[in-house]
């Protein structure tokens, strides 16, 4: 993950495989938009597009998989283990 970060300070299309992979470290495509170097945004967000459209076009199924895979994370904290050590319980 520290190898794509710094590939995408040279190279910013590199910031595809963070942005579609682990969507926290891909905040730093922001700083290309903090730095006002829209070229390198730009180039950074058609990538991430453009990788996004084609495994679309191939398998929409995983897309709709990973949505869900990533809606059902936001009940892992309310897991049975945490209403038997009595936190998050009303």
């Amino acid at each position: 993950m520290g190898a794509a970060i710094v590939a995408g300070f040279r190279w910013p299309g590199a910031w595809s495989f963070l942005l579609l992979t682990k969507v926290t470290p891909g905040i730093g495509v922001l700083w290309f938009a903090v730095r006002r170097e829209w070229h390198s945004f730009g180039i950074a967000l058609a990538t991430t597009l453009l990788v996004v459209v084609i495994s679309f076009a191939l398998a929409p199924h995983l897309w709709f998989q990973w949505f869900d895979a990533c809606a059902g994370c936001r009940t892992c904290h309310n897991s049975d283990t945490s209403r038997r050590s009595g936190f998050g319980s009303s």
